[in-house]
């Protein structure tokens, strides 16, 4: 992805905005644009990657839901972010805004980008404003 959006999308599934499931070295880069005010019930509001790597380098993942896992973006691989943001995303149970399976890997690098203001609404407590970094 390189520029444009992604926005107002729903499914049923997973992967509300992007829903990548190729192969284990597949590679989805986002290399700017934005992903925004999408929908997923399952896992994934903003992206799913169900399996491969995802390259984050710039860009905005904002303004999704989840029903499930990752408001903003659910890894079942490899994710690096080295700049762009992810923020204002919201998910109603498990993790907020970047949900990954633990089996791989998840890496931030860079001085640009960052995780800010993402929402978990469990059904007890509350996690919000999760740090900025």
């Amino acid at each position: 992805m390189n520029g444009g959006e992604i926005i107002n999308n729903t499914t049923d599934g997973g992967g509300g905005g992007v829903l990548f499931t190729g192969s284990l070295t597949g590679i989805f880069n986002m290399y700017g644009g934005t992903i925004s005010h999408n929908y997923a019930r399952q896992n994934g509001g903003g992206v799913f990657l169900n399996s491969g790597i995802f390259n984050m380098t710039d860009g905005i993942i904002s303004d999704n839901t989840s029903g499930n896992n990752g408001g903003g973006v659910a890894v079942n691989g490899t994710f690096t972010i080295s700049g762009g943001w992810i923020f204002d995303n919201i998910v109603d149970r498990v993790v907020i805004g970047v949900e990954w399976d633990g089996d791989e890997n998840i890496a931030i690098s860079g001085g640009a980008g960052g995780f800010h203001n993402n929402i978990f609404n469990p059904a007890e407590g509350a996690i919000g404003n999760s740090p900025q970094q």
